[in-house]
């Protein structure tokens, strides 16, 4: 039982290495049967790293391409499995890493608006700058109930007949 099963292996052994002896000259078909039949194993090895399946096939396809490319500079006595592993091990983190820094950008990015929009709103009050609701009747027509005024500080001076103020009585702001 033994012997057969190394018989066994030997043959799939002898059948790897001649295929990547053919895919190291260029010969793809013989790169794809490597690649079918280790494509499990590396989809694995992906999914494991972004626990996404569309992302995961994404990086197997791009490891594939990459060792196309670099197929001729593995070494003869090298082992097929190990060297593609490293690719999309590699692949795998290399996309992690990107990720990471696109979600930093992002969260930074909304940091600052989210600063530049509390200062837009600040920036009114520290100057002084208030906003009003009118309540009763008593500016109408000029104001009619539901306005909202925008209330600026000026110096009494400035001030001319006919002018529309607002002063604090109390608790109450009142505008007349």
């Amino acid at each position: 039982m033994q012997n057969i099963m190394c018989s066994s292996y030997m043959r799939k052994k002898d059948k790897e290495t001649e295929l990547l002896k053919k895919a190291r000259k260029g010969d793809a078909e013989s790169f794809e049967i490597l690649i079918l039949n280790h494509k499990e194993y590396l989809y694995k090895i992906a999914y494991s790293y972004v626990k996404d399946k569309d992302k995961a096939l994404d990086l197997v396809q791009e490891a594939t391409c990459k060792a196309w490319v670099n197929i001729h500079t593995l070494r003869k006595s090298a082992v097929f499995k190990s060297w593609i592993t490293k690719i999309i091990l590699n692949t795998s983190l290399n996309y992690i890493k990107k990720e990471s820094k696109i979600m930093k950008r992002k969260i930074r990015n909304g940091i600052l608006m989210l600063l530049g929009m509390l200062l837009a709103a600040a920036a009114p009050f520290a100057a002084g700058i208030r906003m009003a609701y009118v309540k009763s009747g008593s500016m109408e027509p000029e104001l009619p109930v539901g306005s909202l005024c925008i209330v600026t500080p000026c110096a009494v001076e400035e001030l001319e007949v006919g002018d529309i103020i607002a002063f604090q009585n109390g608790p109450m702001q009142v505008a007349h």
